[in-house]
């Protein structure tokens, strides 16, 4: 199954969080309070763009499985905030 984030919002998830808990693993991420450990799902991930009707694949992405929140895998780097980060 894959995921949608919708062109042009925040990228994260806004349906479908009951599927990242299953088989979901713990990842730390680091923000400015500190180390936290979470739970992650690795999901593939398509786009929607409104305007041009279409969707794309975008490729997998760590998932928080409370938030929805996205994480690039190859750097950690959470793509709705610059103030939290995957420690790989």
């Amino acid at each position: 199954m894959k995921h949608l984030v919708i062109k042009g919002e925040p990228a994260c998830l806004s349906a479908n969080f009951h599927l990242l808990k299953e088989k979901a693993v713990t990842k730390t991420v680091e923000t400015v309070e500190g180390r936290k450990e979470r739970k992650f799902k690795l999901i593939d991930v398509q786009q929607y763009d409104p305007i041009r009707n279409i969707y794309e694949d975008i490729g997998q992405y760590w998932a928080d499985s409370v938030t929805g929140s996205l994480y690039k895998p190859s750097t950690g780097e959470c793509l709705t905030s610059t103030q939290i980060k995957m420690i790989l």
